[in-house]
């Protein structure tokens, strides 16, 4: 079974062609608390997050994930534990993983981010998440996701 960042290089390949596929992937916030992942993901509050992968970091191929969760239980736009009481399914452990990627499925977005010092996220200071090399709060990733995102509030717009 292909993980999700090796469907999204498959479809590239076979809808665009490999050249022109770059899609853009909002950031994802990442910290460890006592060997336990957490993320702040891109999305809205009516999505659900279908799906959380954990991959080793491989050179040579895809590897399949090291760890699943299959339907997010919380609250989508806080944060998001990759543990065992969070999701309606889990399989496996990325206990020990020495790097590795996370990719994540919503109903409206997908997206990940890779770590290769997962040591590091254990030294954040409490409440923050790396994004991208940076250190925010929930607040802060919110505030600056804001505009980038295009949550449909159910009101409609005008443009």
């Amino acid at each position: 079974m292909l993980s999700f960042l090796g469907l999204t290089a498959v479809l590239c390949g076979v809808v665009v062609g490999m050249s022109g596929c770059d899609p853009e992937l909002l950031p994802v916030g990442i910290r460890s608390e006592h060997g336990i992942i957490e993320l702040l993901l891109p999305t809205c509050p009516d999505d659900d997050i279908d799906l959380a992968e954990v991959t080793r970091g491989s050179a040579d191929d895809v590897p399949a994930p090291s760890w699943s969760g299959k339907s997010f239980k919380g609250d989508v736009q806080g944060v998001v534990t990759l543990d065992t009481d969070s999701w309606t399914s889990v399989h496996g452990s990325y206990v020990g993983l020495k790097s590795f990627s996370v990719n994540v499925m919503t109903s409206s977005v997908g997206t990940g981010t890779f770590v290769d010092h997962p040591a590091d996220l254990e030294h954040l200071p409490a409440g923050e998440f790396d994004v991208g090399g940076t250190a925010m709060t929930v607040a802060e990733y919110r505030s600056r996701l804001a505009d980038r995102m295009s949550c449909d509030s159910g009101s409609s717009s005008t443009s």
